[in-house]
C-alpha cells in the first residue's frame, strides 16, 4: 500500500496537468521499481558457499556489491543520482552445532558520494554434505536505512527498508573449489521519504530470486563470488571473503 502526504498530493496534482492519467501511472510505477531494486540489493543473502562448518567455528567476512547501472528514470524525466561505485558489509557467523550456522551482518554508518546506509542484517543455515556434493537451507531478515540524493542531486531523502526471505542452495565440492546454485524467496517493506516536496511513499513486495556462484578454500580463507537475479529488474554480482577459526 502507497501512502503519500499532502504535499505527495500537490506533487500529483502538478503531475497530472502536464500529463495524462497514463503517464502519472507510470510515474508510480517507476517509483515502486526503483524502490524494489534497492530494497533487493539490500536484502540479506549472505554471499558464502552451502554446507556444514565444524561445531563452534566462528567466521569473519566482508562482502562487496558492486552498483550495477539503474535507470533513474521517474516520469519523463531523468535524475542524474550518481550512487557509490560499490557497497560493502562486514560479517560473522557462528555455528554452535554442526551443520547449523547464525550469523549477523552490519554496514557501517559511513557516507560515500552523499549516501549513508545503516543496516544490519541476520540467517540461520542448516547445511549438509553427502560425498562430494554439499547443500543448506537459510533463512534471513534485514532492517535499515539509507540517506542520499536519489529523487534528485543533492535531496536528502530517505529510503527506509525491512524483509525476509529463505533460499535453499546445492554445490558440487571438487578439491578446493566449490561450485553452486540456488533458488529463493523474500518479503520486503519499504518507505521512500522525499526531501523535497515532503512525499512519502510506502511499498510492500513480495520476490523470487536465483544465483549461481564459485568459492576458493585456502587455509581458514575462503573466497566467493556470486551472480543474482532479481525478478526482471535486477542482475548484479556480489564478492565475498571471510576467515574461520
Amino acid at each position: 500500500m502507497r501512502q503519500i502526504s499532502m504535499q505527495g498530493i500537490g506533487l500529483g496534482a502538478l503531475l497530472l496537468l502536464g500529463a495524462s492519467t497514463a503517464h502519472a501511472v507510470v510515474y508510480l510505477d517507476q517509483i515502486d521499481r526503483l524502490e524494489a531494486i534497492n530494497a533487493a540489493m539490500l536484502d540479506y543473502q549472505p554471499v558464502a558457499v552451502p554446507g556444514p562448518r565444524p561445531k563452534g567455528m566462528i567466521e569473519l567476512g566482508v562482502e562487496v556489491d558492486p552498483v550495477p547501472k539503474i535507470d533513474n528514470t521517474i516520469g519523463a524525466k531523468y535524475e542524474p543520482v550518481n550512487p557509490p561505485p560499490a557497497g560493502g558489509k562486514l560479517r560473522v557467523d557462528w555455528s554452535p552445532l554442526s551443520g547449523v550456522r547464525l550469523g549477523a551482518y552490519w554496514i557501517p554508518p559511513v557516507t560515500v558520494q552523499g549516501i549513508m546506509a545503516q543496516m544490519l542484517g541476520v540467517e540461520s543455515e542448516y547445511g549438509w554434505k553427502r560425498n562430494a556434493y554439499v547443500g543448506s537451507l537459510r533463512l534471513f531478515g534485514t532492517q535499515g536505512t539509507v540517506t542520499g540524493p536519489f529523487s534528485a542531486p543533492g535531496a536528502q531523502d530517505q529510503f527506509q527498508v525491512s524483509g525476509a526471505g529463505m533460499d535453499a542452495r546445492l554445490g558440487w565440492v571438487n578439491n578446493a573449489w566449490t561450485w553452486y546454485g540456488g533458488l529463493g524467496d523474500g518479503w520486503n517493506s519499504t518507505r521512500f521519504k522525499m526531501s523535497l516536496d515532503g512525499a512519502i511513499i510506502d511499498g510492500q513486495r513480495s520476490y523470487r530470486y536465483g544465483f549461481v556462484g564459485v568459492g576458493w578454500n585456502r587455509g581458514a580463507w575462503s573466497f566467493v563470488a556470486e551472480q543474482h537475479r532479481t525478478e526482471d529488474y535486477l542482475n548484479h554480482i556480489s564478492f565475498g571473503a571471510s576467515y574461520g577459526f
